[in-house]
């Protein structure tokens, strides 16, 4: 038999310790380089749809960046 635990008062310290407003510049962050990689891309001539595929591909998503950056 096992038995599994969660640590909620590590979850909870991190969000009182603002772990939260860490989350949202990071995302205000990532959603902004993510526009610059749009601009760039519109810039070289693809049109607008064509370069936010392209620059989430490049991105990797920004769910997948902002995990990335927390597990640092």
């Amino acid at each position: 038999m096992k038995f599994v635990s969660w640590n909620v008062n590590g979850i909870r310290s991190a969000l009182r310790k603002g772990f939260a407003d860490v989350v949202r510049e990071l995302d205000a962050e990532v959603q902004a380089y993510l526009e610059l990689l749009v601009t760039e891309k519109e810039a070289a001539g693809l049109p607008p749809a064509e370069a936010r595929r392209a620059a989430l591909l490049e991105l990797g998503g920004v769910p997948l960046v902002l995990r990335q950056l927390i597990a640092l």
